[in-house]
């Protein structure tokens, strides 16, 4: 299911980047504005691409570029999109409970 598993991380980063306040319709400006506004550190922006690029594999399957989704590519996809959720919601939460252990 590699192909399928490349949409799911591209609809992954969509949601994320929602959930983030980056609402455009259009990936490539939600990841714009998401760089922007602070909500990825420009880092992130090839990774974003990646995921974006790799889940147009699979989302238009009229592209020639389809044989490119494989077993490999979806393993390096699904482990940007890891990066990406541990950016986004793990380091944040952790930072709030070492404050919330701080404060008394």
């Amino acid at each position: 299911c590699f192909k399928a598993s490349l949409v799911m991380s591209r609809r992954v980063l969509q949601r994320c980047l929602k959930e983030q306040g980056a609402t455009q319709h259009n990936l490539v400006d939600a990841i714009a504005h998401a760089v922007q506004h602070g909500i990825l550190r420009k880092a992130f922006h090839a990774l974003a691409d990646e995921i974006r690029l790799y889940g147009n594999l699979s989302a238009h399957p009229d592209d020639d570029q389809l044989q490119n989704a494989n077993r490999e590519s979806a393993s390096t996809v699904l482990e940007f999109a890891r990066l990406l959720i541990h950016e986004l919601y793990e380091i944040p939460a952790a930072a709030g409970r070492l404050k919330k252990q701080r404060t008394p």
